[in-house]
């Protein structure tokens, strides 16, 4: 990833309430690297406000930019990386039965090759596991602009060193 490349974090479909920390972390990330990051979820899935100040002051200091939309097919034109992942809504946290009923109605919200057409030939990611075809079309995660397993891969040595370093500390 490059300064200034668009990167695309886009909430998907699942059927349960997720958690937010990894989507924080990878637009944070890319924040940092001064990339153009888009992030597209449906109305109620907004992130936490303290959360969004912290990306944008970050975002700024890379001299990158930070937007946020609703509509998933505008945010992926000239995407060159797009991220998937589904989280909980803040605004229903704690009352499931009310979220699970209008996350029903967004099994739109899903990443297939119709969508990525509109993308500048963008790499897919997502952190695994992922549910095929409630995610992401398996068109999507088997092509070869996919790189789910390279990810899956670098995930597995950083948790490797991290234990390496634990296990050494006295």
């Amino acid at each position: 990833m490059q300064k200034n490349k668009k990167c695309v974090l886009t909430w998907v479909y699942h059927p349960k309430a997720l958690p937010i920390a990894t989507p924080n972390s990878q637009i944070l990330s890319a924040c940092d690297l001064g990339m153009d990051v888009t992030v597209t979820y449906p109305k109620g899935w907004e992130l936490d406000e303290e959360t969004v100040k912290t990306m944008k002051k970050r975002s700024q200091e890379a001299e990158g930019r930070l937007s946020f939309s609703n509509n998933m097919e505008e945010s992926f034109k000239d995407a060159e990386v797009v991220c998937a992942k589904s989280w909980g809504a803040l605004s229903y946290y704690g009352n499931w039965e009310r979220e699970k009923k209008i996350r029903e109605g967004l099994k739109n919200w899903i990443v297939d090759s119709k969508k990525m057409k509109l993308t500048n030939n963008a790499y897919f990611m997502h952190c695994l596991p992922v549910r095929r075809n409630v995610e992401v079309t398996d068109e999507v995660l088997d092509s070869k602009n996919s790189i789910v397993l390279d990810q899956a891969e670098n995930r597995m040595w950083a948790q490797m060193a991290i234990l390496l370093y634990l296990m050494q500390k006295k």
